[in-house]
């Protein structure tokens, strides 16, 4: 999912473009410049830190070492939905990121392993990203709870939810994520 939409430049990522190659009789421009740019952007991975996900710790870590390997993934480590900390690629180390409640990730795709911790950022966020939201938490009683606040939760929601406390479940739903 991140090679889809990263910044990095690969052969083939210019396209036709149909209004061009429609106005090309008019304006008698070469085949050759009827061609657009794919714009790839940057995938925000945010891993929840505090000590309600220190069951899925392990886990985590793991995702997030991945991440640092790529250079068209940002991590974040976000416990209960305040981003705490950005990974800096040229110091190779976690900085302090004071952005807490407000994410600044608008219009982009974001992965975020937590709880229900922080749900009421989980629903704010959604509305203007694209959040894929992995719960480690029991579907029972959270995700299909009858309790009124879960189901507000649940209804106000706008991104994609999937239960994922660890590596097993994990990799079936690596094929749902495409953007």
């Amino acid at each position: 999912m991140a090679e889809d939409i990263s910044y990095q430049r690969a052969p083939g990522d210019r396209f036709w473009d149909p209004r061009k190659i429609m106005r090309r009789q008019i304006d008698r421009r070469p085949l050759s410049h009827c061609k657009m740019d794919y714009t790839k952007r940057r995938l925000a991975l945010l891993v929840d830190t505090s000590p309600s996900c220190r069951d899925e710790a392990v886990f985590y870590s793991k995702i997030a070492s991945g991440a640092m390997l790529r250079d068209d993934i940002d991590l974040l480590l976000c416990p209960n939905g305040r981003v705490d900390a950005r990974f800096d690629r040229d110091e190779m180390r976690f900085v302090s990121d004071d952005r807490g409640t407000d994410w600044a990730l608008d219009g982009r795709t974001v992965l975020y392993f937590t709880d229900w911790d922080g749900a009421d950022e989980i629903v704010e966020h959604a509305r203007t990203c694209t959040l894929y939201w992995f719960d480690n938490c029991d579907p029972d009683a959270y995700w299909h709870s009858s309790r009124e606040r879960r189901q507000q939760v649940r209804l106000q929601f706008r991104g994609r939810h999937f239960h994922c406390p660890d590596r097993e479940s994990f990799l079936p739903l690596v094929r749902k994520i495409r953007p």
